[in-house]
């Protein structure tokens, strides 16, 4: 039998709102998103590997502030409930957690609240849940009343932690989100925001709880439940928290920090086109930033980083090792791991095993990854003179000053910077003997002698004789008497 026409095209309507409903928003790749901070436009590789994001702003960060992808990233646009971040890290900071709050009539006014009662007393603790978790209205305006006095005065507070933090396109006009001017975030800041909250173990927390549980109303013994707006919360792998938001003028918006495999990234979103849009897109981000971000190893215990030069030795460079192993998190589109040595004015003679000689700083791209201190992995020999000591028999002559061996292998802290300090005696008595002490050279650490390296005469200097006395003691009565040049002795720089 054959269908009328309407009945057909009916049909047909519901099956395609069917279908728009059950399908995400598609996603998008713009040539302006970014990619470690380079514009897609810039690389077709990072155009092909670009994660699809329907958003009209987002990032990407690890938990070392590093970009990995970002739209729009300083745009200033309403930010919704994400503002009660601010909300808490400021109560938190001011507050106390224990200390009972009275709601205020004027915060039971405020709309898509958790239904508080004007009287009722709650504390700092149980507002902060029930912001952070239902993302409840009057719950941050009786907070934010509570804690600043009034919320013109909490809002100065949050902008004032808004420019120490250097969240340069934030400013707050209430502490729950609500659209209204002057209220505005971006997606960067937001990322770093989150990164700062999420140092609070009890925010932690807070924002890993499925439920936010209340004591009930006058009268009540039954506690009011109420639940979580994040529900990618038990759905989502390694999910920490952290804040949804939504109002006309924002979107969607959700910032999410998760952890896998050793690796921290947080994901903001802002302007998606509904609520589940908002995990998906978020979804969508940390799974791609998970493909890209792993833990390498930057370097092995003793692996061998570089030659060092080194001067006044019998060999001209020694091998660098590494003194510690180090891994970070390596973004596989980042671009290349380097290393960059960076050194003391410059390493002389005598060296030691495992003596600092400097530092490997291993950046990719812009971002310091590591920092390993570098070892010397074999002793070199001194084969320099180091300066002369006068000989106080004699008017002008000085013997010449060598550094000594050391049979022992000092122990050496990998991380601390090694100081030297050359110390010489001011004269000498004839005669002096080949190898005979004149000083020292002392290693130190932190103002900890570390080893001393004996300084030795190079060559002998006999007791003159006797008619040799005599001429040096009629030349020194001269000068006593009428002046004359005095030996002046070489002083020698440390090494």
């Amino acid at each position: 039998m054959r269908l009328p026409r309407h009945r057909v095209l009916l049909a047909g309507c519901l099956t395609l709102a069917l279908l728009l409903h059950a399908v995400p928003a598609l996603a998008q790749r713009a040539p302006s998103d970014e990619i470690s901070e380079r514009a897609l436009a810039t690389s077709n590789a990072s155009m092909r590997v670009a994660p699809d994001i329907d958003a009209a702003s987002g990032i990407l960060v690890t938990d070392d502030g590093r970009v990995l992808w970002s739209r729009h990233p300083n745009a200033q646009r309403a930010m919704a409930s994400t503002t009660k971040m601010m909300t808490a890290l400021v109560a938190l900071q001011v507050g106390h957690l224990d200390e009972m709050v009275t709601v205020s009539k004027a915060a039971t006014k405020i709309q898509d609240g958790a239904g508080l009662a004007a009287g009722e007393r709650l504390s700092e603790r149980q507002l902060l849940t029930l912001m952070l978790v239902h993302s409840a209205n009057d719950a941050a305006y009786a907070l934010g009343e509570h804690v600043g006095g009034t919320i013109p005065a909490f809002s100065k507070m949050m902008n004032d932690e808004a420019v120490k933090l250097g969240l340069r396109h934030t400013h707050y006009v209430n502490p729950h989100g609500l659209d209204q001017s002057g209220q505005y975030s971006s997606a960067a800041d937001l990322a770093k925001l989150a990164h700062v909250l999420m140092s609070y173990p009890v925010v932690r927390g807070i924002v890993v709880m499925r439920s936010a549980r209340i004591p009930g109303r006058a009268g009540h013994r039954t506690p009011r439940v109420y639940g979580t707006t994040d529900e990618l919360l038990g759905r989502y792998h390694g999910l920490l928290g952290v804040k949804t938001g939504y109002t006309d003028k924002a979107g969607y918006c959700f910032v999410g920090c998760a952890r896998r495999a050793g690796v921290t990234l947080t994901a903001v979103v802002m302007g998606t086109q509904n609520n589940a849009a908002r995990f998906t897109q978020a979804s969508r981000l940390l799974d791609w930033g998970f493909r890209h971000v792993g833990i390498r190893t930057i370097a092995s215990v003793a692996q061998t980083i570089a030659p060092v030069p080194v001067s006044g030795g019998e060999n001209g460079s020694v091998a660098g090792v590494a003194g510690v192993a180090a891994s970070a998190p390596v973004f596989d589109l980042g671009g290349p791991v380097k290393r960059a040595i960076v050194l003391g004015p410059r390493v002389v003679a005598p060296v030691f095993a495992g003596e600092p000689l400097g530092t490997a700083v291993c950046s990719q791209g812009a971002k310091v990854l590591a920092r390993v201190p570098l070892l010397a992995e074999e002793a070199v020999r001194s084969t320099r003179t180091i300066g002369s000591v006068p000989v106080s028999d004699y008017l002008d002559r000085t013997v010449e000053a060598r550094v000594g061996d050391v049979d022992l292998t000092p122990s050496f802290e990998a991380s601390i910077a090694v100081r030297t300090r050359l110390v010489l005696r001011t004269k000498v008595a004839a005669p002096v003997s080949p190898g005979e002490r004149l000083g020292a050279i002392e290693y130190t650490q932190d103002g900890r002698l570390v080893v001393s390296v004996p300084v030795v005469a190079a060559a002998a200097v006999p007791t003159p004789g006797v008619l040799e006395r005599a001429d040096i003691w009629v030349l020194r009565t001269w000068r006593g008497v009428f002046g004359g040049p005095k030996m002046a002795v070489r002083r020698i720089s440390g090494s």
